[in-house]
């Protein structure tokens, strides 16, 4: 079966939505455990991982998503987080921000909840950079007849005594895609070698 458009968006967001973070809330923990907490928090509570987020993160998601109210119209923008202009989008806080566009997943991808679910991930080390840690994961999901199979990585960063993640890099690919898509057209994710 070939991929459509629609299951790359859907493979591209699970992979987004497994990258975003959660603020440990365990003093001792290590930037592995704390990934390997997030992994299978992610399984079950998309929405409610906002409260756990680095707010550094939160607040370049929303950055990103600005350019979905630059242009005209901003359909997608509006489409994709509910409000009726730029106005209303600035006005909304980075958490909210970040509510909408995974309520917007779920809402619109009605089996991402359960391929998230039933998706293994492990994880298999990490890598310090100054105050970062680069954390990898193997993740096994099935979407349709599609069999993936990655290795993904976490960057994570001291928040308070904790962790918190930081974005990936394919947050700005896929704001890319989505503003520069035509009308009517869903986004085609740029690929990433593996």
């Amino acid at each position: 079966m070939r991929p459509t458009p629609k299951m790359a968006l859907l493979a591209l967001a699970i992979t987004l939505f497994v990258t975003q973070g959660i603020v440990s809330q365990v003093t001792s923990e290590s930037p592995e455990q704390f990934v390997g907490r997030y992994l299978e928090m992610s399984k079950t509570d998309a929405v409610g991982t906002v409260k756990l987020m680095h707010p550094e993160a939160l607040l370049s998601f929303k950055t990103l998503l600005t350019p979905l109210f630059e242009v005209k119209p901003p359909t997608v923008g509006t489409e994709i987080l509910s409000v009726k202009n730029a106005d209303a989008y600035a006005a909304l806080s980075p958490e909210e921000v970040y509510v909408r566009f995974i309520s917007y997943i779920y809402r619109t991808s009605p089996g991402f909840g359960a391929t998230i679910g039933a998706s293994e991930m492990k994880v298999l080390g990490g890598v310090t950079e100054g105050e970062l840690v680069h954390v990898l994961y193997r993740m096994k999901v099935r979407i349709a007849d599609v069999s993936v199979d990655k290795v993904e990585i976490i960057t994570v960063k001291k928040n308070g005594s904790g962790w918190a993640a930081m974005l990936s890099g394919d947050y700005e690919g896929l704001v890319d895609a989505i503003v520069k898509r035509p009308v009517g057209q869903p986004p085609t994710p740029k690929r990433k070698r593996t």
